[in-house]
């Protein structure tokens, strides 16, 4: 966990005048300060969710931050990557970060990795930091960061969007669940790129500020910390919504001293089938119900078979399950959405109420 060695003498004149709106505040102070100024945190990607995270952490005073990433940036990146301008094109995206942050807060030392994070050099890595802001894009990284972070006791702070969507949790926070519970590798996410769907680049501010707002939280020491549920936004509804996470019990979770076992007598969740598969239940039953997750704007356009609408806003309201759990229950039902996180997501809501369902592969 995070050491808190405080030093009541550790802050500069001009950080007293820098930080005065800070040091006025009651949970903050010039131990809060101090706290923040002794704080390492490590940024995995210097992207669109990292941008915003890295330029509020270094504003507030955190003492050292690390970044890997091993891209160089590309135009492609300036609608959403705010920490870049035209004249950084072609240039590595550590050192004009490193540029930027020395820019904000002179103070900050940072420490650039200008490489790929691999399963080979992760722990050497990771042991240095306190938490962990995990900004990366892919399932395979976010993979990796979760085991290292499970084994060397490193907070987790995961983030992921994609179009109009986002979510954020804190992940192995005080022994709570990690990003293999969420979503583990055997459903062969790695291929499920987070970039084929596009997204609003604002999206990337939003929730990269969520972000570094529970990194700050946690090393201050106060406030409710989002852990053990995810925090979903939706920006086309201006819509926060909390959902509670069942870990998936039926994986050894990164280490051999702490494994789940599913029940051999209930279904694991969650089941993903394929669209032959579907056509196979199909002809021997004739109560399959298509549960479309997707906007009503999409579904209006083209939907399956069999489908009903029930947005993914409006499927998690207490209402809406309990509707599904009464009044489908003869019915074997399917979850489709053009994003299977999305799907997962409603899959954990429906294993809590415990209604039987599949996820239908796109």
């Amino acid at each position: 966990m995070i050491t808190r060695t405080i030093n009541i003498n550790n802050l500069s004149n001009q950080e007293y005048s820098l930080y005065a709106r800070h040091l006025i505040l009651d949970n903050i102070g010039i131990n809060g300060q101090t706290k923040l100024k002794n704080a390492k945190i490590l940024i995995i990607g210097a992207g669109g969710l990292s941008s915003p995270a890295i330029i509020y952490l270094a504003a507030s005073g955190i003492g050292y931050i690390g970044i890997i990433d091993h891209d160089n940036i590309d135009i492609s990146n300036l609608n959403r990557q705010i920490l870049y301008n035209h004249k950084d094109i072609a240039q590595q995206k550590t050192l004009c970060a490193e540029l930027k942050i020395q820019d904000i807060n002179p103070k900050c030392k940072v420490i650039k990795h200008t490489y790929k994070l691999t399963a080979n050099n992760a722990r050497e890595i990771i042991k240095h930091y306190n938490i962990v802001l995990d900004g990366s894009d892919n399932f395979k990284t976010r993979h990796i960061v979760s085991k290292f972070c499970y084994q060397l006791h490193k907070t987790h702070v995961y983030a992921g969007v994609q179009q109009f969507e986002g979510q954020m949790s804190v992940l192995n926070y005080k022994s709570s669940m990690s990003y293999f519970n969420i979503y583990t590798e055997h459903l062969y996410l790695e291929y499920y790129n987070c970039n084929d769907n596009g997204l609003l680049g604002v999206i990337t501010g939003t929730i990269g500020i969520l972000q570094a707002t529970e990194s700050l939280k946690i090393f201050l020491g106060f406030g409710t910390i989002c852990t053990q549920y995810i925090l979903m936004y939706n920006l086309l509804n201006l819509s926060f919504t909390k959902l509670k996470i069942s870990p998936i019990k039926s994986q050894k979770v990164h280490s051999n001293n702490r494994q789940y076992k599913t029940n051999k007598n209930k279904q694991s969740y969650p089941v993903i089938i394929s669209q032959l598969e579907l056509q196979i239940m199909a002809q021997n039953n004739n109560s399959i119900m298509i549960i479309d997750i997707r906007d009503s704007v999409y579904f209006r356009t083209k939907h399956l078979m069999k489908s009903i609408n029930i947005p993914f806003y409006k499927i998690n309201l207490n209402n809406t399950l309990e509707f599904i759990q009464n009044f489908l229950a003869n019915h074997i039902l399917i979850i489709y959405c053009s994003t299977m996180y999305r799907a997962l997501i409603i899959s954990y809501s429906m294993k809590h109420y415990k209604i039987p369902h599949y996820i239908l592969k796109k």
